[in-house]
């Protein structure tokens, strides 16, 4: 049992405390190297409230010790054993909507999936997640599912058997994403009736008598809408979201039986979104002001890594996933690395991989943005990742997704150096140790759709943090805050041809929301171009498939750094590749000249001996067959 009087090391100890200790003194603008020390291991947790420079909320401490002793066993888990598909694959994750509109009404469809599966297999990966394709009324980029055994625009069941045949004739595995915490207010079982919320499925949302304290997404009330009985639904995504009650057994057997008919349909796996929310504290208790100032989020601490989400997901992956062999993959909001660990522990883990936005949150958090990207600190993020924890779960690799900013348009590298800095990233995702996750369009180096008015902004989410802002700030800097983090910017479509629309759909047809005009990057270009971005990518994925060094061999870091690069190497016992990427917009001298070995693959055309270039990437052969 965790108290006050527990030690500083007994809580680094527990996963739970170490991340959210993390995560407390990163949001503050500290580090957590002081917590480590010797001279603090043995302080008293309740001290942690007094101490002028470390001082922690009352609240937030009190939170922690709910957290921790929620889950108070869990050990460091089990050392996995390889032998998954998933393991050594590829993804390519995409944002139907926009990918490819293949009927003419403007937006992206499974027909625009199935006329470029060639586009796919040409790029190299090996899986795809099929992510916003369930048939939905898209006032959230589609993550409001109406049906979940529908997908968008599809006609039935054997168009839905027709994708998946595509995908496997293709070679390629098929990963469906749908929400697990919440559905569309459109839903049947949000409906009134019956058969709706006033009958059989009463008990599948939370309701309240009087609203509480949490906050959404959007950062207004959790609970937006009163319903004619008088009841407040929970709302945590947008308010055109009511959240799904899993303790309610019944919402437990409906999404075990939504994810069966897809396994049961050809898929090779389901990705959770929202898999981290899915259990709350019993009541809703009102959230703790001190939680808030931290995350951000009022109410954060009673519905995040909740008291019986390892339960719920465990009974899912062995009741549905085991049984066929299929992957489990989930998001899991805010969770640190040893959080991502347990729960995706190979033994008594839910999920085979825990998908978590923290290190990209958190490597902006000293300038309390979600823009500016400090590569250096990533840097510090993935070394200690692949040093400690590697072997016990797999690592996903990834910069960019539906939900984030474009990396480009986060680091913002000078024109001359983007496509260096996008062939960079690129090499980071294919050579560390892990599984990535190539997000579309990121394969050609794009940057994100600016946005010039409130009126682009099309997900209910944003145009209610707007609202808000406004009334606080003014609309100029309510304006500037929701524009820096709104998921519509990674909404632009791919540019499949110059001209109008990009080829995304018939130049005659509005598309559901507006193409990068002024964005030179497009598919029919880049291919023709042997130094293109898109070409880069099929190189480095090319490398990585021949290769199992790249694939599932021990990374290594030297002992020396070299200040401002990531270098490390890979091997397998039979081949060691060297690795040398310069973080940076600027030159970094290089110790000891060119290293012992060939050059295979660079984003420069004249790579010097004496340094790294700015966003130099390199990948050396320097033993091996």
């Amino acid at each position: 049992m965790f108290t006050l009087h527990s030690t500083i090391k007994e809580v680094y100890e527990h996963p739970v405390g170490r991340d959210l200790l993390q995560m407390a003194y990163y949001q503050k603008g500290r580090g957590d190297r002081i917590l480590r020390s010797k001279l603090l291991e043995r302080m008293k947790l309740g001290t942690l409230q007094k101490l002028p420079f470390f001082r922690l909320d009352r609240g937030f401490v009190r939170s922690l010790i709910r957290l921790m002793n929620d889950h108070p066993n869990l050990g460091p888990g089990a050392p996995r054993s390889a032998g998954s598909w998933w393991e050594e694959a590829v993804f390519y994750r995409i944002f139907l909507r926009s990918f490819r509109d293949g009927d003419g009404d403007g937006i992206g469809d499974i027909q625009g999936v199935l006329e470029n599966l060639g586009y796919l297999t040409g790029l190299g990966v090996d899986a795809v997640i099929l992510g916003s394709a369930l048939d939905s009324p898209g006032h959230n980029g589609g993550l409001d599912v109406r049906d979940f055994r529908a997908l968008l625009g599809a006609k039935g069941e054997d168009e839905i058997r027709a994708l998946v045949e595509g995908f496997h004739a293709a070679s390629i595995k098929l990963i469906i994403e749908l929400p697990a915490n919440r559905t569309s207010r459109e839903h049947p079982w949000y409906q009134p009736g019956e058969n709706g919320r006033s009958g059989r499925t009463a008990g599948y949302y939370h309701f309240r008598k009087e609203p509480n304290n949490w906050t959404s997404m959007s950062g207004g009330s959790a609970f937006p809408v009163r319903e004619e009985d008088g009841t407040w639904s929970l709302r945590l995504s947008s308010e055109s979201e009511p959240e799904l009650n899993w303790e309610n057994p019944d919402v437990r057997r409906e999404m075990a039986d939504i994810c069966r008919f897809w396994l049961d349909m050809g898929a090779d796996g389901i990705y959770l979104a929202g898999a981290g929310l899915i259990s709350k504290h019993e009541g809703l208790p009102y959230g703790s002001e001190g939680v808030y100032a931290i995350t951000e989020h009022c109410g954060f601490e009673h519905y995040f890594f909740g008291p019986r989400l390892l339960d719920y997901l465990r009974e899912l992956k062995k009741e549905v996933f085991e049984p066929k062999g299929a992957l489990l993959i989930g998001d899991t909001p805010g969770m640190g690395e040893r959080m991502c660990r347990v729960i995706a522990d190979c033994k008594s883990g839910g999920l085979d991989v825990a998908v978590s936005n923290e290190p990209l949150r958190r490597s902006a958090s000293r300038r309390r943005t979600g823009v500016k990207f400090d590569l250096l600190d990533y840097k510090k993020y993935i070394v200690r990742m692949m040093r400690e924890y590697d072997r016990f779960s797999v690592t996903p690799l990834f910069f960019e997704n539906d939900r984030t900013p474009r990396m480009l348009s986060r680091i913002e590298p000078p024109d001359r150096y983007a496509d260096a800095a996008a062939k960079m990233l690129g090499t980071l995702m294919m050579t560390l140790k892990g599984m990535p996750i190539i997000y579309q369009g990121q394969e050609l180096g794009m940057g994100e759709r600016r946005l010039e008015s409130p009126e682009q902004l099309s997900s209910i989410q944003s145009k209610v943090r707007y609202d808000l802002l406004r009334g606080r700030l003014g609309a100029q800097k309510a304006q500037q805050r929701t524009f820096e983090e709104a998921p519509e910017l990674a909404w632009a479509p791919i540019r499949w041809t110059q001209g109008k629309n990009g080829g995304f759909c018939a130049p005659d047809v509005a598309p559901w929301t507006r193409v990068h005009e002024d964005r030179e990057q497009n598919v029919a270009d880049e291919a023709q171009d042997p130094h293109s971005v898109l070409n880069f990518y099929r190189a480095l994925i090319e490398l990585r498939s021949s290769h199992a060094a790249l694939r599932s061999g021990e990374i290594i870091f030297p002992p020396r750094d070299l200040k401002g690069a990531l270098i490390y190497s890979r091997t397998d016992g039979e081949e060691t590749f060297l690795i040398c990427c310069n973080l940076t917009g600027d030159w970094i001298d290089r110790r000891g000249g060119w290293p012992d070995g060939t050059l295979i693959l660079s984003n420069c055309s004249e790579p010097q001996p004496e340094g790294l270039l700015p966003y130099e990437a390199d990948i050396w052969l320097c033993s091996g067959r």
